[in-house]
């Protein structure tokens, strides 16, 4: 007997391998998976300007890594004690001006070199709701807790998102026409809307990554389901995190499994099985100080990534 609806794991018509390149942006979800395949050694590049939850930062964020455009100090502003951009996520304000200039100039630099040849983008969307700044119209990754009255509150239409993607992804096949996208709903909720508000949010986003789907043709653009995954999939609160927002690690994993499944072959799955395992022991903390066993233990990891290296070159530098 069946308990519940699993998500259909279909391969899709083409794959991802540890020699594509990968290019990552959009929600917290996207820094989970990003992490995964990053420890499986693929090639993955996360979220240059920090975590984004809207479409329209995001799509900004493209089309400022697509034209290699660097941030000129004008555009930061200095808030208790660190400089900061409202193209970005807190995490790349630095106390320095210079240095975040330097932080955020640099990621899109690499962000850059890295789109040109990618052969994979994902965009993992998390709200539907954005942030207007009064003063200038701008639409802000993030109001780094500056007064709500400085911006206004709107919901994005599903015609202009999908307009907004179908133009930019145009842009960017002139750059790399061997670019292929996933487009994914984070499950994670944003209950700060209100449950109808988060709904009709999501609503919104899955609409919009339908049609997008449908306009660029799917051997361009396909849609993975990881909203679908939790919410109708797993289907229980015993996959949330105890804030009852984010999924548990439990969800994750298998949204990520069922990624991989969908994305890659067996061949690839072998390879990331490999992979994880040299992480796992890179990333063993020694308990026991004593100098023998620490030599050991670095004899040992030593020993993998030579096997690792040997065997699959390409992977050289990510280990």
């Amino acid at each position: 007997m069946k308990f519940r609806t699993e998500i259909e794991r279909t391969p899709c018509r083409w794959n991802i391998n540890h020699k594509d390149g990968i290019l990552m942006l959009g929600s917290c979800f996207t820094d989970n998976i990003g992490s995964m395949l990053r420890n499986a050694l693929f090639d993955v590049d996360i979220n240059p300007f920090g975590t984004t939850f809207n479409p329209a930062s995001i799509a900004s964020s493209l089309a400022r890594i697509y034209d290699n455009s660097p941030f000129e100090p004008y555009e930061l502003v200095e808030r208790e004690g660190r400089w900061i951009s409202m193209w970005h996520h807190s995490a790349m304000a630095l106390p320095s001006q210079n240095e975040t200039l330097r932080l955020i100039n640099n990621r899109i630099f690499n962000a850059h070199q890295i789109l040109a040849s990618a052969q994979v983008l994902i965009i993992t969307w998390g709200t539907a709701w954005v942030f207007e700044r009064k003063s200038d119209g701008m639409l802000v990754n993030n109001c780094h807790k500056f007064p709500a009255t400085d911006f206004n509150r709107q919901l994005l239409d599903v015609k202009e998102i999908a307009d907004t993607y179908v133009m930019l992804f145009d842009v960017l096949w002139r750059l790399n026409p061997n670019l292929r996208v996933i487009l994914t709903v984070s499950p994670v909720r944003h209950l700060s809307d209100g449950l109808s508000g988060n709904q009709i949010s999501k609503s919104k986003l899955r609409i919009a990554a339908d049609e997008i789907c449908n306009r660029c043709g799917e051997d361009k653009v396909v849609y993975f389901p990881a909203y679908e995954a939790l919410n109708d999939d797993l289907r229980d609160y015993r996959y949330y995190a105890s804030d009852m927002v984010h999924p548990s690690d439990m969800a994750i994993n298998y949204i990520y499994e069922l990624f991989i499944d969908i994305f890659t072959n067996e061949q690839t799955r072998q390879i990331a099985k490999e992979c994880e395992s040299y992480s796992r022991l890179a990333a063993h903390r020694v308990m026991n100080q004593n100098e023998v066993a620490i030599k050991a233990y670095c004899d040992k990891v030593l020993s993998a990534k030579t096997q690792l290296c040997k065997k699959y070159p390409y992977l050289s530098d990510r280990l």
